[in-house]
């Protein structure tokens, strides 16, 4: 599956204040961003209600990439890292973000991989942007 970036203005455009229900205007509303590359199996489940859904180990590594992440951030692995790379070579546009490593870590059972925090707040991103994740 193809990965392209797409238009933002800042890292904090995914960080919304929340005013509803909570009756305090100071609540922060973070969300956690895992995103993870590779094959899936997709198909349509159910009879009366049918939905379309992904199966397959990316969409397990993706889902703990999320859970095992900062609020606030996104947490990419090393396969979708290349892929952006990947894009930034052919396109020769230069991305306005660049990736910290967390190390290694184990992402699921018996899987080990290699997971980075995308840091918007770096130089890159202080002159206008064409492209931010």
């Amino acid at each position: 599956i193809p990965c392209v970036p797409w238009q933002s203005q800042t890292s904090g455009q995914y960080q919304r204040r929340v005013h509803g229900g909570s009756g305090n205007e100071d609540y922060k509303f973070e969300m956690r961003i895992g995103i993870h590359s590779g094959k899936v199996c997709a198909g349509v489940v159910g009879y009366k209600m049918p939905r379309y859904h992904l199966f397959g180990q990316t969409v397990t590594i993706a889902e703990c990439m999320e859970s095992s992440g900062e609020p606030g951030k996104i947490q990419i692995s090393a396969a979708t890292k290349r892929y952006l790379e990947e894009y930034e070579m052919e396109s020769e546009e230069k991305l306005d973000f660049k990736c910290v490593s967390r190390g290694r870590r184990e992402v699921i059972p018996d899987v080990v991989l290699e997971t980075f925090l995308i840091d918007f707040t770096s130089e890159l991103t202080s002159s206008p942007s064409k492209h931010n994740i």
